[in-house]
């Protein structure tokens, strides 16, 4: 396996970082997601604005201009010829210097995925909307996977967390919205979300065509009372609901979950 390290790509196993880095002791990192189809590269802009947003909290540096880490990321497409998947952006703190890696892997939402919907459970474990860490995406993400993968274990494919306030927050690798009486809902930063590229990319969607957005604090009741549900993120996009344990379930995705998946699709991936 290989990976760009500060620009230069080379084998995985010859990558190090100080055992006393911060990065590793410490998980001080930051990381972001993004899906390529051909050399095109989704939403990069956005996800460097969070990126560079979130290192500066962080008091961390990323010494590199946008178009550097396009060029970077072209180099992993073209070094692995693959026509579409997975890039990740890490940043981590070592001990004299923030080193920039980028990895890439497949995409494993495939078509059949869609159409049989998600199934979803809801995590026993709150999330602290209070937490420092709240908005960034950091290398401290081993709650997110803790649970993630026990519900994988369960049978489920995503895990739904509410916070302090039993009021809805956030899945584990996605953003939760419904729809209720054709009003689009989700939870809203407050709630202690990551504000994620496709999460705004929907709602933007959503008010350009005249879909009603509530964006606010939700009971797990009324999710279990939606008309449709679907989670995104920037991999997926939009992921229909069709299950959540026994207290929701549909036969097909809703009328407005495909709209929007078709918009998207014709608004952002269009010729």
């Amino acid at each position: 396996m290989y990976v760009s390290v500060q620009g230069k790509i080379q084998k995985s196993s010859e990558f190090f970082i100080s055992p006393y880095s911060e990065g590793l002791m410490y998980g001080a990192g930051l990381f972001e997601t993004l899906k390529y189809e051909g050399e095109r590269i989704y939403f990069l802009s956005e996800h460097m604005e969070r990126l560079r947003g979130s290192a500066g909290k962080l008091n961390m540096v990323l010494k590199y201009s946008d178009n550097e880490i396009e060029r970077f990321l072209k180099d992993m497409i073209s070094f692995h010829e693959v026509q579409g998947g997975v890039l990740k952006i890490n940043l981590i703190k070592d001990i004299d210097e923030d080193i920039l890696v980028i990895s890439r892997r497949e995409n494993t939402y495939v078509p059949e995925i869609y159409h049989r919907g998600f199934n979803l459970c809801v995590s026993d474990y709150r999330r602290n909307q209070h937490s420092l860490l709240i908005g960034m995406k950091t290398d401290n993400y081993l709650e997110n996977i803790l649970e993630f993968r026990k519900a994988k274990c369960q049978g489920f494919d995503e895990v739904i967390f509410l916070n302090t306030k039993d009021k809805i927050a956030e899945c584990s690798l996605s953003n939760i919205f419904f729809i209720k009486d054709g009003r689009l809902k989700t939870p809203s930063v407050d709630c202690g979300i990551l504000k994620g590229i496709m999460r705004d990319k929907i709602l933007d969607l959503a008010t350009k065509f005249g879909i009603m957005v509530d964006e606010g604090e939700f009971e797990i009741e009324e999710l279990f009372h939606a008309d449709e549900i679907f989670i995104s993120n920037s991999v997926m996009e939009i992921m229909p609901v069709l299950r959540i344990r026994d207290r929701f379930s549909k036969e097909v995705p809703g009328k407005v979950t495909e709209e929007l998946s078709n918009k998207f699709i014709n608004e952002y991936k269009g010729s």
